[in-house]
């Protein structure tokens, strides 16, 4: 009985531990995704205020449960560093602004230039950082605007 009883509070241990574990397993997924020039879809009429461009990129880790629950990252590539959406480039008095909208199985990510007409030129690059509810703990005390931050708190692969 007594070494029943002792591997049972073993196993018991052991489960406990791997229950608790603190790596982000599958519940914290990242993908990264490129929109080539002719990808972007125009929305709204030139040279109105609402004049923007967005392409919509299928999901399948943008569960509800992330949406209603959990954190969903978005960072565009410029150059060589990753900057958090929504973010503003600007260079000689022009702005182009970054942003993002999901829902549940979609990511779509916009441009909008000050001039309200330019198309986006070139190919532009995303990483996106889905966090389930279980794992938001990780992000705690953690600048989600730097994208190396994110990826040591969360230990995503390189």
């Amino acid at each position: 009985m007594r070494k029943l009883f002792t591997g049972t509070i073993l196993f018991a241990i052991i489960a406990f531990t791997s229950s608790c574990s603190t790596s982000p397993s599958n519940s914290v997924t990242s993908t990264q995704f490129t929109v080539n020039t002719n990808q972007w879809v125009s929305n709204g009429s030139s040279g109105t205020a609402n004049y923007q461009y967005f392409y919509g990129h299928s999901m399948s880790g943008l569960s509800s449960n992330v949406v209603n629950n959990g954190a969903v990252l978005c960072y565009v590539l410029l150059t060589t560093q990753w900057a958090a959406l929504p973010y503003i480039e600007t260079y000689n008095g022009y702005t182009r602004n970054y942003g993002y909208q999901y829902e549940v199985g979609t990511l779509f990510v916009t441009i909008k230039d000050s001039d309200l007409i330019t198309s986006p030129g070139g190919n532009t690059t995303y990483k996106v950082v889905l966090v389930e509810q279980k794992n938001m703990h990780l992000l705690d005390g953690v600048n989600t605007n730097d994208y190396n931050a994110v990826e040591a708190a969360l230990q995503l692969e390189k």
